[in-house]
Parts: structure tokens; sequence; C-alpha cells
């Protein structure tokens, strides 16, 4: 899934070297790239990406690599994970390869989020969140964006309330379950 991903930026951004320009509200990083990239270093980079996705080669399997070689194309890409989920266009490959994960379901969105969590880990070593909620929640509603990596938003009823938030082997724990438990415990110890 992630090298389908990679795939539909990658057709976005040689059509728009060829249109000068992505449409409006693209992935900042990405259009940052296109807009400032030289040709020798555009045609560098997306001749690597290139040849990844033609041989069938993981997007994964090859991150540390296209990072260690400091592929500006491939470090974009990076840099706007983030962004790929809050993405809406369909006038572009990537958005209509967002649908077409949006329509199959739920459970292929989390396998799409998974793998670009992985993709980031593979590469800068960077960690994603998990931040779990009590309830169903339009996650636009929430503000994730302080939060390291890809944040996966995951609901858990037993928090009653509040949020719980895992990342890096540590817990933030700010759910009303947890304060219940600081409550009855102090009431039992007394």
């Amino acid at each position: 899934m992630i090298s389908q991903l990679v795939g539909a930026i990658t057709k976005d951004t040689l059509a728009a070297r060829s249109r000068k320009g992505l449409p409006k509200g693209y992935l900042a990083p990405v259009h940052s790239y296109v807009e400032k990239v030289d040709d020798q270093t555009f045609v560098d980079d997306l001749s690597a990406i290139l040849e990844l996705l033609a041989e069938n080669t993981s997007v994964i399997a090859a991150a540390a690599r296209l990072e260690r070689e400091k592929n500006s194309f491939f470090l974009a890409i990076l840099d706007a994970l983030p962004q790929v989920r809050g993405y809406a266009s369909k006038e572009t490959n990537l958005g209509q390869y967002l649908t077409s994960i949006e329509k199959v379901g739920s459970q292929y969105q989390q396998i799409l989020v998974r793998e670009m969590q992985t993709l980031l880990l593979q590469a800068t070593n960077t960690d994603s969140a998990i931040v779990q909620i009590a309830t169903e929640v339009d996650t636009s509603e929430l503000d994730i964006t302080s939060l390291p990596g890809i944040p996966q938003v995951k609901v858990n009823k037993s928090l009653i309330g509040g949020v719980r938030v895992f990342h890096d082997g540590n817990v933030r724990d700010d759910s009303w379950r947890a304060r219940l438990t600081q409550i009855l415990s102090a009431v039992t110890n007394v």
C-alpha cells in the first residue's frame, strides 16, 4: 500500500513538473520540492524512486538507503506523510488512491497508516504516537499535530473519558479511568 502511495505522489510530481506546478492544497513539502528543485536533482531523485517502483521493491525496505543518500524527493515525501490523511482532492493520483482506500473500508485505512508509520520509523527512526480516546470522534476534531510521527487514534471505551498517549515506550494517561483509579487508591490507603 505504501508503494502505491509513493507511486501516486510520484505520478503527480512528474505531471506537475511538465505543467510547472502542483494543484493548490497539495502536500506542502512535495509542493515546495517541485517548485525549488533543479532539473538534474529532479531526474536523479525520481529515477531512484521509479527504479524501486518498477522493480516492485518495497519502499519500506529501501527507506534507510534513500534517507542516507539524501534523496530530496523521498525526504519531501517523508515530511508530507502526516498531511496525507487530510488530503482530499480527487483531481490528483494521490487523491484518487486515497479515495479508493477509503471506499474499501477503515481496515485498509488503518493498514495504510501503519505502513506510513513503519516507513517513517525505518527511514528516520521516528516513532509515531498512539492516542487512545473513549469514544468515536472525527479525527479532524482532535489536535494531534504536535505529536511526533503519524499519530494513530484508537477508541478504548474503558477509558470512560479523556485520553491516553503512548509514545517511545512512555504512557501519558489523562483518562478519567486513571483519575478514578488514583482517587480510589488514595481513599483505600487512608
